[in-house]
């Protein structure tokens, strides 16, 4: 038997009917402002109702200011862990108020400064930000676009910060000013944080020392991946050998099953846990059979070859903690 579909507690701009030569924003360009990809997005509206955008003649959806800012809100609690079940019927009022407890909980979480800075390239750099200061990290500033990274003015007074990019999708051309940007700034770490990022370009970066994070990531996983990265840049090539890693708890055939394991509810932490599991895996594999032009760099393979396999064994135990916690074994899977 079908299902009702959902009310919403208040309606959102979007009229439903159809017009002509009405302003708006399409599909596509609405993704790009939320994040949220055309068919999540067509799935929440046929499922929840979350908006009712308005048609024109041709049958295209169109949406308005309001439509478009109600998504954003809950994309920014999706990304905090919240089900859009949980939420879709909430009133804006509602969901700014939960959205704030969720902010406020990051910012009173207690913190160990690292002392060291990141530059943040996002256009949310805000959100991202305060992420940042959750994870106990300070902030060297921050700009909208790649671009605007390249031609800032920052580079004397931040150099040898960390360096943070947030995008929705990363191609060729994005990877490269990613890496431009680095070496302008002599940035360490390099975190890349995106939704769409081909193998070839994502194999690339992981090559040149930069960390990928795939989204949708929660922001409490975000803020556990940015300490992470940044206690392995403060292990000293040194001792990085004194305590090796854990051997790999989960086989590539098993990390692949998890992977790609069908959800009845929205929320996919266990296969995205895979895929970082997986990727970490697969560089701690490539550090190992890297070229050594001399002795240093034996040592600085060595040494990302420890600290990622370090990476790895942690993001391991964030991945059997949540099989366990959805009734999953690994053996049955």
């Amino acid at each position: 038997m079908r299902r009702p579909r959902p009310q919403r507690a208040a309606a959102s701009g979007g009229s439903g009917v159809m017009a002509t030569g009405m302003n708006g924003y399409s599909v596509s360009t609405v993704s790009k402002l939320t994040g949220i990809n055309a068919a999540t997005l067509r799935m929440w509206e046929s499922r929840y109702a979350v908006v009712v955008p308005a048609r024109r003649e041709s049958g295209h959806r169109v949406y308005c200011d309001a439509d478009v800012g109600r998504l954003k809100l809950l994309q920014r609690l999706v990304d905090h862990g919240e089900r859009i079940g949980n939420i879709a019927r909430l009133s804006e009022p509602e969901l700014v108020e939960r959205l704030a407890k969720f902010e406020q909980s990051f910012a009173d979480a207690p913190t160990t400064r690292t002392g060291h800075p990141f530059l943040v390239v996002s256009e949310d750099a805000d959100t991202l930000g305060r992420t940042l200061v959750s994870a106990g990290v300070s902030s060297a500033g921050s700009v909208a676009s790649l671009n605007k990274a390249l031609d800032s003015n920052r580079a004397a007074t931040a150099a040898h910060c960390g360096l943070i990019v947030e995008l929705d999708s990363v191609a060729a051309e994005e990877a490269d000013k990613v890496l431009q940007i680095a070496e302008q700034y002599g940035s360490d770490p390099i975190v890349v944080v995106g939704r769409y990022i081909p193998g070839r370009v994502a194999r690339r970066l992981e090559q040149s020392g930069v960390v990928i994070l795939k989204k949708p990531l929660t922001a409490a996983v975000m803020r556990d991946m940015i300490r992470a990265v940044c206690a392995r840049r403060g292990s000293s090539p040194a001792n990085a050998g004194e305590t090796p890693p854990a051997p790999p708890a989960f086989d590539k055939s098993t990390l692949q099953r998890i992977a790609s394991m069908p959800s009845d509810i929205d929320c996919e932490c266990p296969q995205h846990l895979a895929e970082i599991v997986s990727s970490l895996s697969t560089f701690e594999a490539y550090s190992a059979t890297c070229e050594d032009r001399s002795d240093e760099d034996a040592r600085v393979h060595a040494h990302l070859r420890q600290v990622t396999g370090r990476a790895r064994a942690l993001m391991e135990q964030a991945l059997a903690y949540t099989l366990k916690a959805e009734g999953l074994n690994p053996a049955d899977l």
